[in-house]
């Protein structure tokens, strides 16, 4: 990875940050414009092209960037609620509510398999009476 795909990569992260924050979403990019303008001032001229074209980049990035990171929790999961719950308690610090959670998960799947195993498999395990 280059020097400027770190920076947009870095930039990225931090719009979504801030966003999070729920700070105004054009605020990186007027911070950029100004920091391109004293770069444009303040640097040699050898450096002065290169700064530009990566702040520029970086502006360009962030009119389409996201700003949340995408899951990877998937809505058609049957367990998509539960994961998203769980990882709220942890993202707040609540252990306590996390392992609720999975406690809960694990007795609900408990009582399917105690089910699952008293079934009968073959019509010959049904009882004869």
């Amino acid at each position: 990875m280059n020097d400027a795909a770190l920076f947009i990569d870095s930039v990225g992260w931090a719009h979504v940050m801030l966003s999070s924050l729920h700070l105004p979403h054009n605020g990186l990019s007027s911070s950029f414009e100004v920091l391109k303008e004293v770069l444009h001032e303040e640097l040699p001229v050898e450096l002065k092209a290169k700064s530009d074209d990566i702040i520029s980049k970086s502006i360009a990035f962030l009119a389409t960037a996201p700003t949340e990171v995408p899951s990877n929790i998937r809505k058609n999961n049957s367990l998509a609620t539960v994961a998203h719950a769980y990882l709220d308690a942890l993202l707040i610090a609540d252990r306590s509510a996390a392992m609720g959670i999975i406690d809960d998960q694990v007795s609900a799947t408990c009582k399917v398999i105690t089910q699952i195993v008293e079934m009968p498999f073959h019509p010959l395990e049904m009882p004869l009476s």
